[in-house]
């Protein structure tokens, strides 16, 4: 044990046996702040955490699940914008985005959000047909960011009935770890 293990679990999110950092190669003395073997593991974590993988260390099985993260039934005004968020309680990664094929003719999602990372390579809108429940499967599947304890996601919706206000539901399919 390090002295410096306070300062290794504020570098590092989760709980104990999970570590995710990005850019720690820049902290001049990472070595001697928290030790050479804890400063290699926690750079070897980023690396792969920044190619959009996600480390896990000593993770049971038991405590890995694929499950549903609802959005809140969201109104949105005729031809309004809005804003649906999530914020998990665990460490995620966003398997999918799926929403009812009853709404596909009603909205489009100009952007979604982990954190404060889009992840749109462009700007444009998707139209939600291409996430519903009766797409196909491989085209309904994206690679977001993982979503660290907290993290925001959010996803832009555009109602486009100019005449009527629509009630946007949906959710994400996600991997999620159990500390």
């Amino acid at each position: 044990m390090s002295i410096y293990d306070d300062q290794l679990q504020a570098l590092v999110s989760g709980p104990g046996d999970m570590y995710g950092a990005v850019g720690l190669d820049e902290i001049v003395g990472l070595d001697e702040i928290i030790g050479a073997d804890n400063a290699n593991k926690v750079r070897r974590l980023a690396a792969l955490r920044a190619a959009g993988g996600v480390g896990v260390q000593s993770v049971n099985r038991d405590k890995v699940r694929i499950q549903p993260a609802p959005f809140a039934a969201t109104a949105v005004a005729a031809s309004g914008v809005a804003t649906v968020t999530v914020q998990p309680q665990r460490l995620i990664q966003i398997l999918s985005l799926m929403v009812p094929s009853t709404l596909q003719s009603l909205f489009v999602i100009t952007d979604i959000r982990v954190g404060q990372q889009t992840q749109f390579i462009t700007t444009g809108q998707i139209p939600v047909g291409l996430v519903s429940e009766v797409a196909n499967g491989d085209r309904s599947r994206f690679k977001f960011d993982s979503a660290d304890i907290g993290n925001t996601i959010a996803i832009d919706i555009t109602n486009l009935d100019a005449v009527n206000t629509q009630t946007f539901r949906g959710m994400l399919v996600a991997t999620a770890v159990y500390g």
